[in-house]
């Protein structure tokens, strides 16, 4: 075998030359790492075959050809490498496996396109909406570019339709093409591929947990999420998510196609395995993993539901009797601070939802109006997790502080209900936060809200209990613990997330992820009359943006 090999690299040096640089390529090397993790024995212990392969090839090749060794795949555990300190110094570990930017796609896929169609209208739409869909890392492109290839091109747009139809189980949000026609039409469709298999998330409760929480983070920030740590490289593993870096350390989950057929299989599956149901249903059968998914999910609730004037006791529910100032309507505000002053945005002017922060100096920039988002989503474990503004029907203003709490019990107990308002009482507020001057500065912005309403304490701040899929039923407790609080009101909750189809939320998400559309989708369901059911619906088709003009989520992406 070693003088085959041997003769071999003299024919190619023959060929190209003396100064040749070889490369081999070992590819889905964790099988050799893990699969036969003990698939040889020395010194009296048992080792993977991944190092011997390597040291075998080494073995065979020529001292005076120069040679490099690429070893591809997922999850190596470098502790195997550790005996062979004689190649320590050799071997370079990387994550830098590459994705595309905006420029290099477009390069890419101009590249294949012939000028007829690059430089026409239907050349620019189609690059355009191959970023939205396929950014990331290159086999998206590529697999798009082998299907334009084969079926010469036209139409192109059809083209693309019908490949993210066939990875995400979704037909794209931005499309007008009939998918049958599509199937009917093209010569060879996406079909011929290989499909992404996200069962994967009904056996990784982990994984399931991340994706949701990914998407709920698009669908109110329309921006992608800050990076994961090492822990989470076995979405790496199944293809979910992608290093962003070069020592393994930072694992990013953005990519629309991925992210759209996630929703598609978390939200558009039924138990039946068809595609229907509510919106509400999907959430009880994947209920939000934490309360910091929870708020995102209440975020967008709130979003919808304030998109016309309502009074504030039919969203919130009141212990007792409800206080006669809360029967008054109420209209969710995002307040901006410029040098000219401060502007209050109305829900229908809401280019982004949320904005999250990670630290109190963040937060406070956002009770300091500097951020022109309706919600403050606390990514810190401290309370609350959400925090908004309610504009009243007298022109006063209230701070809402809501905590989340995820329970699968009917009732949330009461000892959680009382935890929860303890911690959001006024001389507990922002106690996490160990900095006094921090503190002080929180609370100062909340008291310089203009127009602050009296009616609820020095800072003017509502305490709100969300939880799901439990009740709080705050009634249960004594007045006195439960002054200036109310919890959301999960009967509204239900009925308008029931009014809202599961597909058409997957499409909400694909839209976000995709940077294609508002974050807001109006949801109508009148308090007053429970059989008045509207649908969400699709998002319509946005228009082309011009070449260089980015969505506000690409610029930060």
């Amino acid at each position: 075998m070693r003088e085959n090999i041997t003769e071999a690299q003299e024919k190619i040096r023959d060929i190209f030359g003396g100064s040749l640089h070889l490369f081999y390529i070992l590819d889905e090397a964790q099988a050799a790492a893990t699969s036969l993790s003990s698939a040889f024995s020395t010194d009296g212990h048992l080792h993977p075959i991944l190092p011997l392969i390597i040291r075998t090839w080494r073995a065979h090749t020529a001292d005076n050809f120069r040679v490099s060794m690429v070893v591809s795949g997922v999850e190596i555990p470098q502790s195997i490498f550790d005996h062979d300190a004689n190649s320590s110094s050799r071997r370079r570990w990387s994550s830098d496996t590459g994705a595309f930017d905006e420029p290099a796609q477009r390069r890419y896929i101009e590249r294949f396109l012939p000028p007829s169609i690059a430089e026409s209208q239907t050349g620019e739409r189609l690059i355009t909406r191959a970023w939205n869909w396929l950014r990331g890392r290159h086999r998206f492109t590529s697999a798009f570019v082998t299907l334009l290839l084969l079926n010469g091109f036209l139409p192109a747009d059809a083209i693309l339709d019908d490949y993210c139809n066939n990875f995400s189980r979704i037909p794209p949000s931005d499309s007008d093409t009939d998918m049958y026609w599509i199937e009917s039409t093209l010569k060879v469709t996406a079909s011929k591929l290989r499909k992404f298999d996200f069962s994967m998330l009904k056996k990784n409760r982990s994984m399931k947990d991340t994706i949701q929480d990914v998407l709920f983070h698009y669908l109110v920030t329309n921006e992608r999420p800050k990076p994961l740590g090492p822990e989470s490289i076995g979405l790496v593993s199944e293809g979910l998510g992608r290093f962003c870096d070069t020592k393994l350390q930072e694992v990013l989950v953005d990519e629309p196609l991925i992210l759209a057929g996630a929703a598609n299989w978390l939200l558009g599956r039924s138990e039946s395995g068809h595609d229907g149901g509510s919106y509400h249903s999907a959430l009880l059968r994947d209920t939000p993993p934490d309360r910091k998914t929870l708020a995102k999910c209440v975020a967008y609730y709130l979003g919808n539901t304030f998109d016309q004037t309502r009074r504030l006791c039919d969203i919130f529910t009141f212990p007792g009797s409800c206080p006669k100032w809360a029967k008054q309507n109420a209209r969710l505000a995002a307040i901006h601070s410029t040098g000219a002053g401060m502007t209050v945005s109305s829900p229908e002017t809401f280019p982004t939802l949320a904005t999250i922060t990670d630290s109190m100096a963040d937060t406070i920039s956002w009770l300091q109006h500097r951020e022109p988002t309706p919600f403050c989503i606390l990514s810190s474990k401290s309370s609350p997790d959400l925090i908004f503004v309610l504009k009243m029907a007298d022109g006063t203003f209230v701070w809402v502080f809501l905590r989340a709490a995820v329970s699968a019990d009917k009732l949330l107990k009461e000892s959680d209900v009382k935890d929860i308002l303890l911690k959001l009482q006024d001389d507990n507020l922002f106690c996490d936060e160990d900095d006094e001057r921090l503190r002080t500065s929180a609370k100062d912005a909340l008291k310089g809200l203009p127009n602050l309403s009296s009616r609820l304490g020095p800072f003017g701040v509502l305490r709100v209990v969300a939880s799901f899929p439990a009740h709080p039923q705050i009634g249960r407790l004594p007045l006195k613990t439960t002054r200036h609080a109310a919890s959301l009101n999960m009967r509204l909750f239900k009925r308008v997330n029931e009014s809202i189809r599961a597909v058409d939320m997957v499409n909400n998400m694909a839209s976000a992820v995709a940077g294609l559309s508002p974050s807001k989708r109006k949801a109508d369901v009148d308090e007053n009359d429970r059989r008045k059911k509207r649908r969400i619906a699709p998002p319509s088709t946005p228009a082309p943006r011009p070449p260089g003009v980015r969505t506000r989520s690409q610029k930060r992406a």
